[in-house]
């Protein structure tokens, strides 16, 4: 799942909140909804806040350095805004496939009980493959 804040716009998401909106039958009903609504897109605002850092990060190396020291701030800046970002990526993928390892057998088991303690009941429960993690030299 993408970041809030990292999809396009949508607006048929506006446009339903809108027939929403004119559909409400109360002043509660309409603040349930404003609040629900809001909280949404200040999530997705705060999910911009953190692409625009990450594009401010980046932007600096579009300069080419001209001397050691710049070239030495150049430098930790693809640390900082490339290569860290992308490790962080790394871990994060690494911790899902090793949560997935531990979950899924769990929930074969609890099907597998269900099905037993049901009466006639046979249920195929499709195999996944989980993805290997690679191990970073």
């Amino acid at each position: 799942m993408e970041p809030q804040g990292n999809q396009p716009i949508n607006v048929a998401y506006f446009s339903s909140l809108i027939g929403q909106v004119e559909a409400v039958a109360s002043c509660a009903e309409l603040q349930s909804l404003v609040t629900r609504a809001f909280a949404s897109l200040a999530a997705y605002v705060a999910g911009l806040a953190k692409s625009s850092t990450a594009l401010s990060c980046a932007y600096q190396l579009l300069t080419p350095p001209t001397d050691l020291p710049s070239l030495i701030s150049w430098v930790e800046n693809l640390i900082n805004c490339v290569l860290g970002p992308q490790y962080k990526a790394y871990e994060n993928y690494a911790a899902k496939v090793a949560a997935l390892a531990i979950e899924l057998p769990l929930l074969v088991t609890g099907i597998e009980n269900a099905a037993a303690a049901l009466k006639n009941c046979s249920i195929t429960i499709p195999t996944i493959g989980l993805p290997s993690i690679p191990v970073p030299p």
